[in-house]
């Protein structure tokens, strides 16, 4: 799990763990990756360390932080976060495995806000808005499985013909 600035307290503590480790410690392991495509070059760089300071999440046996950098058109910029996570297994995997969520967090949540304007929403109402989210999920789901990967092209077709999305939704194809 990559922690995020919204859990203030368990991050800090994952940085102080590996800034400690940084320093003082032998159990680092690591791994990197370096790809090319899309125009960028981008190096990533994992390090990760066994955990018993963090018993208050239950089956945390290791944090990890990770480096990237990413070059495109010249410029190159650079980021690191920080994890946590119950594996036990190589840096390479856990690499691949956060790599992977990524992957999820482009395919559905990038969609759903620049495509659909989740961000944009005005619904107040809890139970609304996760009706919503549920629902977006399966227009983006339905598009990808029965039309194709281009989901604002597909949008704006089934736009057109709202019987075809009628029959996505009935399953009628």
């Amino acid at each position: 799990m990559i922690v995020k600035d919204n859990q203030p307290e368990l991050k800090e503590d994952i940085e102080f763990i590996v800034k400690g480790e940084e320093i003082f410690g032998e159990n680092k392991q690591n791994s990197y990756t370096l790809e090319k495509g899309h125009g960028r070059i981008e190096y990533r760089e994992i390090f990760v360390y066994p955990s018993d300071f963090i018993n208050y999440w239950i089956g945390a046996k290791h944090v990890f932080k990770i480096k990237r950098e990413i070059t495109k058109k010249g410029e190159t910029s650079f980021e690191t976060v920080y994890g946590i996570t119950s594996l036990n297994t190589s840096p390479e995997h856990l690499l691949a495995l956060v790599r992977g969520h990524w992957g999820i967090e482009n395919k559905s949540h990038w969609v759903r806000d620049v495509v659909f304007y989740e961000d944009r929403s005005q619904v107040q109402n809890s139970n609304i808005a996760q009706f919503m989210a549920a629902f977006r999920n399966l227009a983006v789901t339905l598009i990808r499985l029965f039309v194709n990967n281009k989901i604002s092209e597909s949008i704006r077709f089934l736009n057109s013909k709202p019987e075809l999305a009628f029959n996505l939704v009935l399953a009628k194809h």
